[in-house]
Order: C-alpha cells, then sequence, then structure tokens
C-alpha cells in the first residue's frame, strides 16, 4: 500500500507493487471487500469463505492429521525469553512446574538446549526468524519513506477529528489506481 498527499493536500491511497528484476514478474491483482458491520469476525468469516473457494482451506483436524505436534500449539504460551541464557531448559521445567502445561519456546537455544525441551511433555520448540536488515539498501529507503508518509497519516486523521486517528474510508473515497513500476519510472 502506498499512501501520499495528492497536489489538493488530501490524502490518496493505492497498491504499489517493487519491480522483480526491473519489470512485472507475475501478474498482480487487488482485491478490495468492504465492511460497514461486524468488525474483525466478519473479516475473518469473508476470509475463511474466499480460502475455501480457492482451495487454501484445511480443518485444524487434518493439519493435525499430517503433523500431531500441532495440536500442542492450543492453550500453550509462546515464550520468547533471549535473557534466561544457559538457564533455558531449567526455566521451562519452572515454567511447567508453576502450571503452565503447555509451552512454545521461541527463544533460541543450543542443540543441546532445544533436544532437551524437544524432550520434555507438551513442549515444542521453534524461533522466531526476522530480517530487518535484508534488504537491497533501495529496497530499505522505499520502505523509510513509506514508513514516514504513514505517520504522517496517522497525524493528520487525528488532527482531521478521526475517532482515536481512525478515518472511515467508504467505498465512494476509494479511486481505481494503476500499479506504478517504480524501477522504470
Amino acid at each position: 500500500m502506498d499512501a501520499h498527499k495528492g497536489a489538493n493536500g488530501l490524502w490518496v491511497a493505492g497498491p504499489s507493487w517493487d519491480a522483480t528484476r526491473g519489470e512485472f514478474g507475475y501478474a498482480r491483482k487487488v482485491r478490495c471487500v468492504f465492511f460497514g458491520q461486524g468488525g474483525p469476525v466478519a473479516i475473518c468469516k469473508r476470509y475463511r469463505a474466499y480460502s475455501k473457494q480457492v482451495g487454501l482451506f484445511k480443518p485444524f483436524t487434518e493439519k493435525v492429521k499430517a503433523n500431531p505436534n500441532i495440536d500442542l500449539l492450543i492453550g500453550a504460551a509462546n515464550i520468547w525469553s533471549h535473557s534466561a541464557g544457559t538457564n533455558k531448559v531449567r526455566l521451562v521445567r519452572e515454567m511447567q512446574a508453576a502450571g503452565m502445561r503447555r509451552i512454545l519456546w521461541s527463544g533460541g537455544g543450543g542443540a543441546d538446549e532445544l533436544a532437551a525441551m524437544n524432550a520434555m511433555p507438551d513442549v515444542l520448540t521453534g524461533r522466531y526468524d526476522i530480517y530487518p536488515h535484508a534488504r537491497p539498501p533501495r529496497s530499505a529507503e522505499r520502505l523509510r519513506e513509506r514508513r514516514s508518509r504513514h505517520r504522517e497519516l496517522r497525524r493528520d486523521a487525528v488532527r482531521d477529528g478521526g475517532r482515536r486517528g481512525r478515518r472511515t474510508v467508504r467505498p465512494a473515497d476509494c479511486r481505481t489506481v494503476k500499479p506504478v513500476n517504480r524501477r522504470s519510472a
């Protein structure tokens, strides 16, 4: 999504795609669905219906058949303790002794520590990976520009009397926007 102030000072928002090796690598499309009521539940129900329609939906029971460990995620506390040092296994044991039956450990650790945790009942280990610096320099600069525009948009929404910084977007406010190939522009 790209947002910027237009010539008239009003905010304009529309889809934005980065090129793949200087050109569009595949066909892209945007689907806009507007909800007048129902909140996040309506959005989730709409996506569930869409995922069934296009064949993406897989019931949880089918996922558990493919990988029984998925069932351990239900009710598991996701622990991201990067300050446990060499006491990671002891910390997980203490949490279980205190009543936390199911644990998803996302705090990393050595091979021995992870093997010990994986041997514990109702403990899954995983890793949260994020690569904030794995971007080409130009891409990182575009991301900073977008964040700056989004901060300005939020500031204007509050100034214009938006309820807690939110503005209602109605279909009449939206216009069809052609995607721009930024690399060739």
